[in-house]
């Protein structure tokens, strides 16, 4: 049976929950962002729950207060560390503040928690907005912007795989500001922006308009695709039937989500700032779309 959803869309409010410092001995877990790779470990306070978030960064040699930052999201693995560390040497030619948090499987179990952003809960009815894991992207940037003493008041996101899914996801819907660009690459599959699928799969359900479609097909947002993630029967694959209408690959999928995006922006007369790329000859492989995605950004 599907649910029916109705979710509350506006900005995310800093104020509303708060993120704070573990506190911890080890160096390693500092809340400081010191030169070179670490990790901190924040405490994510909630309504009624605290949840430890480990965030794995790199500060490049060059940085400085007007120096760029980006949000890394990993993929189902949860290998945080290992998205980071793809992410070293494009950091250092670029000069990118890199910060990728670690939604674990101990505090983030599902594709609901992570993937979907946490907005419905296991018995279908809505989460509180401030309870979204989308949320806590902007919590951790105020974290980040006062441990540097940036000037930066936006970031760029790039997510992978289940990180795609998060990224686009965000996006469409949070009213979130501090996002200067996004990138999604190879996600497995996408909420289209058609109100006659019903969510997930769709918009069908929430509370959003068309109004807000047009805000965000104005952000600036690149749908990259590797062109070699063909496989059809990769073992992570979704396969419901409403999955399968997308493409019997992630590389199909991601072309059918830009083309239905497109034409819903013609449409309605909307804007259209997002862009479709393609990574040749690369599969499923969060290293190899890193080098692509970080020419995309900031070359």
């Amino acid at each position: 049976m599907k649910r029916s959803v109705s979710m509350s869309v506006g900005l995310l409010l800093l104020g509303l929950t708060a993120i704070t410092p573990v506190d911890r001995t080890e160096a390693q877990e500092s809340p400081e962002i010191a030169e070179g790779p670490g990790k901190m470990l924040l405490q994510d306070t909630r309504v009624g729950q605290s949840r430890p978030l480990r965030v794995w960064y790199y500060r490049p040699r060059g940085f400085a207060p007007d120096s760029r930052i980006l949000f890394v999201m990993h993929g189902l693995g949860r290998n945080a560390n290992g998205y980071r560390d793809a992410w070293i040497p494009h950091a250092e030619k670029y000069n990118v503040l890199l910060i990728v948090p670690e939604f674990s499987r101990l505090h983030f179990p599902d594709d609901e928690q992570y993937n979907l952003g946490n907005m419905i809960a296991k018995d279908g009815r809505p989460v509180p907005r401030e309870e979204w894991s989308f949320a806590v992207i902007d919590r951790v940037f105020a974290h980040v912007r006062d441990a540097t003493k940036t000037n930066r008041k936006t970031y760029s996101i790039f997510g992978h795989s289940a990180g795609a899914q998060f990224v686009h996801r965000l996006l469409t819907f949070t009213k979130t500001i501090q996002v200067e660009m996004a990138v999604a690459a190879n996600a497995g599959w996408y909420t289209l922006p058609l109100f006659s699928e019903p969510f997930p799969y769709g918009l069908g359900g929430t509370s959003l308009a068309e109004t807000d479609l047009r805000e965000n097909f104005a952000k600036r947002l690149v749908i990259l695709l590797g062109d070699a993630d063909t496989n059809p029967n990769n073992k992570d694959l979704r396969r419901t039937s409403e999955a399968m209408r997308q493409g019997k690959h992630r590389f199909a999928r991601g072309q059918h989500y830009f083309r239905v995006s497109e034409a819903e922006a013609k449409r309605l007369g909307a804007d259209f700032a997002w862009r479709l790329a393609t990574a040749p000859g690369v599969g499923h492989s969060n290293k190899q779309m890193s080098e692509h995605a970080a020419r995309v950004m900031f070359r």
